[in-house]
């Protein structure tokens, strides 16, 4: 069965015939019963984040037999090897497409051909164990917004999201417990108003729950948050955002193997042919002129430039 007849099934939308072939398939099929299964078990979560629940049609009400034996679909729960908050795309992609939610970008449909990973970026950093810097979280190059305010855009919310990340990834690793509980708070309440993204938000709920706990007990859920917040945002300016952010504390740091790596070049050479503001893509090349490969990079330059990018990515 493909996606689209799971979610069929899942909302009722197969004809009769088509519904007695699919549970005589899914009783046969481990993988997609299993599949299927999780769908819901995520479907109703997402119901329940948004207090609502999908009624009967009233055709279906209408038409019934009173008399008629219940019909019990023989599906198996999600398997206990894998624990709730693991959300691999598949999941998470045919839930959203019962609750008709679309994912943009779609992760299932990606070539490859993005940016790479957003996580890699604060692995690059030569003093990555030390975690944040004293007093980061004042230096935000963008107003942090508490109680009510405009709403963030979807581009910046990505750049934004992507930048936080690897602040969370470094506090995380460095456990410093404050900032993650900070860091994790204020994710998941950029992703409360973003469509059917209850459960990914709810992974940084644990994040903070576990806040200061060792970098190993946190990994699994750092990664599974990175990759499915990219799901829901433009692929693009969450890895921009990441790389800006991670670039700006190379630069307080005076990392040069951070602009050296061929990451960082691979990174600056997606950003200039990505439809940027004029301010931001002069940043980058101001930062790509900077972190010159032959000589001293112009640290002066770099810390003014990359906070200006990640300004303006995040505005």
């Amino acid at each position: 069965m493909d996606k689209n007849d799971l979610a069929r099934f899942l909302d009722g939308g197969l004809p009769e015939e088509e519904h007695a072939s699919a549970v005589a398939h899914l009783s046969a099929s481990d993988e997609d019963a299993e599949l299927l299964a999780d769908a819901a078990a995520v479907l109703r979560d997402l119901e329940a984040e948004d207090g609502s629940v999908i009624a009967p049609r009233a055709d279906d009400v209408d038409d019934a037999d009173p008399d008629a034996e219940t019909k019990i679909i023989p599906l198996r729960p999600p398997s206990t090897e894998r624990t709730r908050r693991r959300l691999p795309t598949r999941w998470l992609a045919l839930a959203a497409m019962v609750a008709g939610v679309v994912l943009v970008p779609l992760a299932l449909s990606r070539s490859g051909g993005g940016p790479g990973n957003p996580g890699q970026y604060a692995g690059l950093l030569a003093n990555r164990e030390a975690g944040l810097p004293p007093d980061w979280g004042n230096q935000s190059p963008w107003p942090v917004t508490r109680g009510g305010g405009t709403p963030v855009v979807d581009n910046a919310r990505a750049a934004q999201l992507g930048a936080l990340h690897v602040d969370l990834e470094l506090a995380a690793a460095a456990r410093q417990a404050e900032q993650t509980l900070l860091l994790a708070a204020r994710i998941e309440a950029m992703l409360a108003d973003v469509p059917a993204a209850g459960l990914v938000a709810s992974t940084y709920r644990e994040i903070g729950t576990r806040a200061g706990q060792p970098p190993q007990a946190l990994a699994e859920l750092l990664e599974d948050g990175r990759e499915n917040v990219a799901m829901f945002v433009d692929e693009d300016h969450f890895a921009l955002g990441a790389w800006a952010e991670a670039a700006r504390l190379a630069a307080a740091s005076r990392d040069a193997e951070f602009f050296a790596a061929r990451a960082s070049r691979k990174m600056l050479d997606r950003a200039g042919e990505m439809s940027l503001d004029p301010e931001a893509a002069s940043a980058v090349d101001a930062i790509r002129a900077a972190a010159r490969r032959d000589g001293q990079p112009d640290w002066a330059v770099l810390e003014a430039q990359t906070k200006l990018l990640l300004g303006r990515l995040g505005s």
